[in-house]
């Protein structure tokens, strides 16, 4: 852990030592959410996993299903131009 660094990424509270997860999260650039009225944190994956796909510009592979239930994957239409449409209702 850098020097410059811990004060903010460790702390004495009254309950003991804290670990700042958020900093953390910063440091090693790793997207991260908290909601505090369930307690609850998602971290996704930090930077030296998804950097290199950047660089790359290439999507990784994946599958869904059409509305017919027929499944496709996007390493079939490589080559050709894709629209890609999502939605979500939340």
């Amino acid at each position: 852990m850098p020097d410059a660094r811990r004060a903010a990424l460790i702390r004495d509270g009254a309950s003991g030592t804290l670990f700042n997860l958020a900093e953390f999260a910063r440091m090693i650039e790793q997207p991260f959410a908290h909601d505090d009225g369930t307690a609850v944190w998602y971290f996704g994956p930090a930077a030296w996993d998804w950097k290199d796909r950047l660089a790359s510009r290439q999507a990784p592979d994946f599958s869904l299903p059409d509305l017919a239930g027929h499944v496709h994957t996007l390493s079939e239409l490589r080559g050709k131009k894709v629209f890609l449409l999502f939605w979500a209702s939340w």
